[in-house]
C-alpha cells in the first residue's frame, strides 16, 4: 500500500510505491511551499482503504507546535474532519510518527474541500488558480488527481462556492470533509 507524504518511511515495512509527496500553494500556481523546521512535526495518519479508495494507505501531515497541542499547517487530502489551523492532541505508536488516536483541542474556522480530477486538467487548473487568487491555499497529489482547498475563515464561502458549483457542473467531484463556515 502506498503512503502519501514526507513521513512515509515511518510506516511499517511492506512493499509500496513511494510518491513524490504533497505540494501546497499559497496564492500562486508556480511555487510550492513545504513546511519544515524544528517546530514542525510530520504525523502519519493510517487510512481505511475500501474498494481501492483512497489510493494510499496513509497520509502524512505537517503540524506546528502550539500551546495546547499541534496545529495543522496544510489541508489534508484524505483525512476527514481536519482543517488548517486545527489544534489536536494525539498518540503515536512507540518510536514512530504513526497516529493511533487523536482528538481536537480547538477547531479552526477554516473549511476544507476535496476535488478529484476526472477529465480535462485545464478545467481544474483554472479553478485552482482562481481560488488561490481569492486567498485559498491548495494542496495536491497531482499524480493521483486529488486536490484539497483550504478556505480561510476570513474568506466568505460564497466567493469560493460559485467556483465549486462550476466545477461540479463540469463533472468534477467535490466533497467537503470539514465545513466550518456558517451556512
Amino acid at each position: 500500500m502506498t503512503a502519501l507524504g514526507v513521513c512515509a518511511s515511518s510506516l511499517p515495512a511492506r512493499p509500496r510505491k513511494q510518491l513524490r509527496g504533497r505540494y501546497q500553494f499559497r496564492n500562486s500556481d508556480e511555487v510550492p511551499l513545504h513546511a519544515h523546521g524544528p517546530d514542525v512535526r510530520h504525523l502519519s495518519f493510517p487510512l481505511q482503504v475500501r474498494d481501492g479508495w483512497p489510493p494510499v494507505g496513509a497520509e502524512c501531515l505537517p503540524f506546528g507546535l502550539d500551546d495546547d497541542g499541534f496545529r495543522l499547517l496544510d489541508a489534508p487530502l484524505f483525512v476527514p474532519g481536519l482543517s488548517v489551523d486545527d489544534v489536536i492532541q494525539f498518540q503515536v505508536d512507540a518510536g514512530t510518527n504513526v497516529v493511533t488516536e487523536w482528538r481536537h483541542v480547538r477547531k479552526s474556522g477554516h473549511s476544507t474541500f476535496w476535488l478529484l480530477r476526472m477529465g480535462d486538467h485545464e478545467v481544474l487548473a483554472d479553478a485552482l488558480v482562481r481560488m488561490r487568487a481569492l486567498g485559498c491555499s491548495t494542496v495536491s497529489a497531482a499524480e493521483l488527481g486529488v486536490f484539497a482547498v483550504d478556505v480561510p475563515e476570513s474568506l466568505p464561502l460564497d466567493s469560493v462556492g460559485a467556483i465549486l458549483d462550476e466545477l461540479e457542473a463540469k463533472g468534477v467531484p467535490v466533497a467537503c470533509p470539514s465545513l466550518r463556515h456558517p451556512q
